[in-house]
């Protein structure tokens, strides 16, 4: 019975009341096995009429479908198959998948989930990240498992409260290196009252943030400046309030043994991707958003689009693509800072579910409201293209889906369409895209190797993707990021141009008023050249503003387009 049962898709008693209703029954059949078998097999039959007849009921109540002996067989068939294809794909190994353009949330998964504070591999590694409570209970850490480096987070917040305790002030940095011959300390202190922590490069640096009940810590070795260091805290500490809000502070309030592990569940290669953006994303290095190239006539057609479904109680409507922003329409009252539009676009690329289909999720936007969550709508409108509507309500889903519906009906139509694929296909910022006197051409043709054009009214940066010769290398790239690091935050006293000639190039910065502009030249060229191409390329740069970067566009609150409204526009 019970395998006719499953069978017909009726549901299966518990295994422990089966047991017991088979006990019965065999005493049951114990006791009549003095009657006549003609009665006992028409009582048996009976009740299996009654037991077929509830489950047709239970199955019309439901709607459930019968599944016959072959479907079934053929359902076990197909799981097998993809329990198989799957594990070939894993065991095809992960740099398979990164070589061919895998998952991106791939790249940032626990490279040591296995290590700890007392193995020489983990100490080995240049950059570590910790976050702990005030309690010196562990939250985060970059490499390695914090459950197994509780005594190291222990003995971090020992030394913070050493420090507060004797000097009456917050701990912001050390710096140290392999111990003297003297036996003196390799640490050198640095408190609130002097926050330079510059350090010689090479040199360990241990640089602290504390933000209410948690106590951010950075270790490095790179070359990195301190004062990039602790952005990329900074930015850390940014992520987890996006994540939870505030809140999290009265949690600690009640009890500071509260586990935040649990909430973080699942989160960690989303904290890990913004430690690597803040060392190699150029807008978070230099603090900007990079807009897409694209004529100034469409791109405000699509403002338009996105405002005209407007939503009531929608504060911002975007339209991007993994490293580009195309437009931002929002209102005026609504903060959205380069800081937070990075923290939500790293949180919709991370994330491969809102490829599939469309989604409505919970995000704090901390610039606006650290203390509150805001509702994003989010889908994928073409293959590279997302859009993102945020609300203040929680019940707008539907009303949004039906926005979106429109801009992706806009978005089709073929003069936009081709506009916005050619945009997205060509990068009209390449070196070998600029005019010659800007120093634009092929490697070998011109000293240019790459720029960066900053604007700082609007706090966005244009510059080409790295990744072509003669910046092919990983190697490369660092040392001019690294370059450019320095460049961003030095002190300049009063000059406009600042020189740095390291290896194989030369980085030069020029400062102005309203942009900042960082080139890369080969080393060969001399600083006279290096200056005339800069005031070309900035020159050239100006007179492309319409199309190279990006106005905000403002949503009007009075405006009420009804869906009908919409459909007619169509």
């Amino acid at each position: 019975r019970r395998s006719r049962a499953s069978r017909a898709g009726g549901t299966v008693p518990p295994m422990d009341d089966m047991t017991v209703s088979e006990a019965e029954g065999e005493g049951a059949v114990g006791e009549e096995q003095k009657r006549e078998p003609e009665e006992l097999a028409a009582r048996v039959a009976e009740e299996e009429e009654e037991d077929a007849d509830v489950r047709e009921a239970e199955m019309a109540d439901t709607g459930t479908p019968r599944l016959t002996r072959e479907e079934v067989e053929q359902g076990i068939a197909r799981m097998d198959q993809h329990v198989d294809r799957e594990s070939r794909d894993q065991s095809a190994g992960t740099d398979a998948s990164s070589s061919s353009g895998g998952s991106y949330q791939k790249q940032f998964v626990n490279k040591a989930p296995n290590e700890d504070s007392t193995m020489p591999s983990w100490r080995r590694r240049k950059k570590h990240m910790f976050v702990f409570s005030n309690a010196g209970k562990p939250v985060f850490s970059r490499y390695g498992d914090e459950q197994m480096m509780s005594t190291f987070f222990a003995a971090a917040q020992a030394i913070i409260s050493f420090v507060g305790d004797k000097w009456g002030d917050g701990l912001l940095s050390m710096e140290g290196g392999l111990r003297g011959p003297g036996g003196g300390s390799p640490w050198k202190r640095k408190a609130n009252r002097d926050s330079r922590a510059q350090g010689p490069p090479g040199k360990l640096k241990a640089l602290f943030l504390e933000k209410g009940p948690l106590t951010f810590v950075c270790v490095s070795r790179t070359d990195e400046p301190a004062s990039v260091l602790r952005h990329q805290l900074d930015l850390l500490h940014s992520q987890f309030i996006s994540i939870l809000t505030l809140g999290i502070e009265r949690a600690f309030a009640r009890s500071a043994s509260f586990d935040m592990r649990k909430l973080l569940n699942g989160t960690g290669p989303l904290l890990r991707s913004v430690i690597h953006s803040g060392t190699w994303d150029l807008p978070v290095v230099l603090g900007g958003v990079a807009p897409l190239p694209l004529e100034i006539g469409l791109r405000k057609q699509i403002a338009q689009s996105l405002q005209g479904c407007f939503v009531p109680d929608v504060m911002c409507s975007l339209l991007f693509t993994a490293d580009r922003v195309i437009c931002i329409s929002k209102r005026k009252r609504f903060k959205l800072n380069h800081k937070d539009l990075f923290l939500f676009t790293n949180f919709v690329r991370l994330n491969d579910s809102f490829k599939q289909s469309e989604s409505f999720t919970p995000f704090c936007f901390p610039s606006f409201n650290p203390s509150a969550f805001l509702y994003v709508y989010v889908s994928y409108v073409t293959e590279d293209v997302c859009l993102a509507f945020v609300s203040g309500r929680a019940d707008s889903f539907h009303e949004l889906a039906e926005a979106k519906v429109f801009v992706e009906s806009f978005l089709r139509q073929p003069t936009v369409r081709t506009g916005l694929e050619q945009a997205l296909r060509e990068d009209t910022l390449k070196v070998r895209e600029l005019p010659m006197s800007a120093g634009g051409g092929f490697v070998g043709e011109t000293p240019l190797w790459h720029y960066v054009y900053y604007h700082k009214g609007l706090q966005q940066l244009l510059s080409p993707r790295m990744g072509a010769p003669p910046l092919a290398t990983r190697e490369c790239q660092k040392r001019v990021l690294r370059g450019y690091q320095e460049m961003s935050t030095a002190s300049y006293d009063g000059m406009t141009v600042r020189w740095r000639r390291s290896g194989s190039f030369t980085i030069i910065a020029c400062i102005s008023l309203d942009f900042d502009l960082y080139a890369t030249f080969d080393s060969i060229v001399d600083a006279g050249s290096a200056v005339r191409i800069c005031n070309q390329l900035a020159q050239y740069i100006h007179s492309k503003e319409r199309d190279l970067l990006m106005p905000v566009f403002q949503l009007k609150s009075n405006t009420r387009t009804t869906a009908a409204a919409r459909r007619a526009t169509l």
